[in-house]
């Protein structure tokens, strides 16, 4: 018996987690429906495989120097902490691990670009969001790093 008391908690645990991502998918399958994306679960549900993590096409990248005067919206990946320690100006914050709950936050319209400090996490972005339909949002190459060495500005705050 208190075994099965013991698991209780657990069990309600994944019930809960069961109706929370249900109604994550319904607010992701509008929020696709709305900028034109395939809502079809399987697309959305797929893992996104090894070997596309690996290589870019070179469409997704682009160099801090060709985005100096450039007209576009800069998206943030870093924590909070690092955001607040120096951005890109007029960046949106937002965690590389929240971007998926905080899809509808994001411009519908324009270039986005997705950095870090290094580069990578904004790749990774850049890949998932591009997979969810984002077809003009890329990566900055070398992250934060590569902006200040080609002379970019931040801001603190």
């Amino acid at each position: 018996m208190f075994g099965k008391l013991a698991k209780l908690p657990l069990r309600l645990a994944k019930k809960m987690g069961r109706k929370i991502q249900a109604s994550d998918d319904a607010y992701h399958a509008d929020q696709l429906k709305k900028r034109g994306g395939d809502t079809d679960s399987s697309v959305r549900k797929e893992r996104i495989p090894d070997h596309e993590l690996d290589d870019l096409t070179p469409d997704m990248v682009v160099t801090a120097e060709s985005l100096l005067e450039a007209e576009v919206e800069f998206l943030d990946v870093r924590t909070l902490k690092e955001f607040r320690e120096g951005h890109i100006a007029g960046a949106i914050h937002m965690h590389e691990i929240d971007v998926m709950i905080r899809l509808a936050e994001l411009p519908p319209e324009g270039r986005v670009v997705a950095y870090d400090e290094s580069g990578e996490g904004g790749m990774r972005v850049a890949r998932f969001l591009r997979r969810r339909g984002f077809d003009d949002l890329v990566a900055l190459e070398g992250g934060l790093s590569a902006w200040e060495a080609a002379g970019g500005q931040l801001e603190a705050g």
